[in-house]
């Protein structure tokens, strides 16, 4: 069995002094009893991100289809007040904040009632990473990982603000993952 066609484990159990063996094995996600929906397709949210990758990653290497093929060249967005039309390498990052969906644009920041699970998942297949349960991130846009504490880091991004965005435990090791695979 070759690493892309490996299972991909979630570890569910009311004992919390398990999570590090889970991860050690590189399981996906770890849901602590009781957990809730929520939580649940936060869990089920990582999964179908692994698969999408894993989809992209198989069919660039098969050569029957790019990886650009299966992404979107165009993404809507609705505001509120209009549809704004963005090509995913406008955004840096996307955050919520109050019910809402800040989208960091090259131009501007874009409100939007989508959620952020809901945008990942119109963005999967592309360059996008969730490096913490509140920020979603565009690779193609990071300048520089800086180690934090506690096994966590921080990614500066190359926009003008230089932006600081953190990155998870759970998250660093595949984020590495990822950007070796880029270079």
């Amino acid at each position: 069995m070759s690493g892309g066609d490996a299972p991909l484990f979630v570890f569910t159990t009311a004992y919390d002094e398990y999570a590090l063996q889970a991860f050690e094995i590189e399981a996906v996600d770890y849901l602590l009893k009781p957990f809730d929906e929520a939580r649940f397709q936060q869990a089920f949210s990582r999964v179908r991100q692994q698969l999408s990758r894993r989809f992209v990653q198989n069919a660039a290497s098969d050569g029957t289809r790019s990886a650009s093929s299966t992404a979107v060249s165009k993404l809507l967005v609705d505001d509120g007040e209009k549809t704004v039309v963005l090509t995913p390498d406008m955004i840096y990052y996307a955050v919520p904040n109050q019910r809402a969906l800040e989208i960091h644009t090259k131009e501007k920041v874009i409100v939007s009632k989508m959620t952020l699970q809901e945008f990942e998942q119109r963005l999967a297949g592309l360059t996008f990473f969730r490096t913490h349960r509140s920020y979603l991130v565009n690779i193609n846009y990071i300048q520089e990982i800086t180690p934090w504490f506690n096994g966590t880091s921080n990614v500066t991004l190359s926009d003008k603000e230089q932006t600081q965005i953190p990155v998870s435990r759970s998250a660093r090791k595949e984020l590495f993952r990822l950007l070796e695979k880029q270079a």
